[in-house]
């Protein structure tokens, strides 16, 4: 099984989102079982939350749910999960400064695709609708990559 955790700050918005579009591409191609998904953030402040409410309605306006409660990133996440996936530089920053031996682990969730190599995901916490839908597609498209990316890595892996 693969296990990858999506972080960004608080967990509000940016890392559920990425978590529930990640999710959505696995199960639609029929590899859900083949993954375990997480999402959290550096801080803690939001811990317990659902995730931003514009970011939940944007969501929905596209016919999915974000059901994700925002914990903090915990000592264990790096024994746990393969893939640490951050979603700006100052989150790759917060993580590899903490967890010094697992920098191995810890990348941009862009880092791992073609086409969006070394781009960041903007917060869109203090902007307005607008930046969520940004947000959005931009991390459908991401995560669709990634996920494809993911997908073909690990089937050649278990075939030899």
């Amino acid at each position: 099984m693969v296990k990858v955790l999506f972080i960004c700050l608080g967990n509000i918005c940016r890392s559920p989102m990425a978590e529930t579009l990640f999710n959505h591409h696995l199960e639609k191609a029929g590899k859900s079982a083949d993954f375990m998904v997480d999402s959290c953030g550096t801080g803690g402040w939001h811990a317990g939350e659902k995730a931003d409410q514009r970011m939940r309605q944007t969501a929905e306006k596209h016919g999915l749910s974000i059901t994700h409660r925002a914990r903090q990133i915990q000592d264990t996440d790096p024994e746990t999960f393969d893939y640490l996936l951050v979603m700006d530089q100052q989150n790759l920053i917060d993580v590899t400064d903490r967890f010094v031996n697992t920098q191995k682990k810890v990348s941009l969730v862009t880092d791992l695709t073609q086409s969006f190599r070394g781009k960041i995901i903007p917060d869109p916490y203090f902007g307005d609708m607008r930046g969520f839908e940004e947000v959005f597609q931009l991390l459908n498209n991401v995560t669709r990559e990634l996920a494809d990316q993911l997908i073909h890595q690990h089937s050649k892996q278990s075939e030899s």
